[in-house]
């Protein structure tokens, strides 16, 4: 899925800023790694908070009591939107 079918605010995780908090809209990735990313929590619909992130694009994000980090290429992979625009 795209940022255009999944909406146009929707845009990759990797461009969140820490403090965030955002919600997944679409994971564009592998069956391997989508079932590995569902198996941890993360799919589409679920609510997440950026916690940190580096220079180099990996950071931490936390869903409900758990915190999980996440490298650039599979942060580029999740689009996401803002809470508050998906509550309007």
């Amino acid at each position: 899925m795209d940022a255009y079918s999944a909406g146009v605010d929707a845009f990759p995780l990797i461009l969140a800023a820490a403090g965030e908090q955002l919600r997944i809209v679409a994971i564009s990735a592998g069956r391997g790694t989508g079932r590995r990313l569902s198996d941890l929590g993360l799919t589409s619909g679920c609510e997440v908070t950026v916690l940190s992130r580096d220079a180099a694009g990996s950071m931490v994000v936390a869903r409900d009591d758990m915190r999980l980090a996440l490298g650039r290429g599979l942060a580029h992979r999740i689009l996401v939107t803002r809470v508050e625009e998906t509550r309007r």
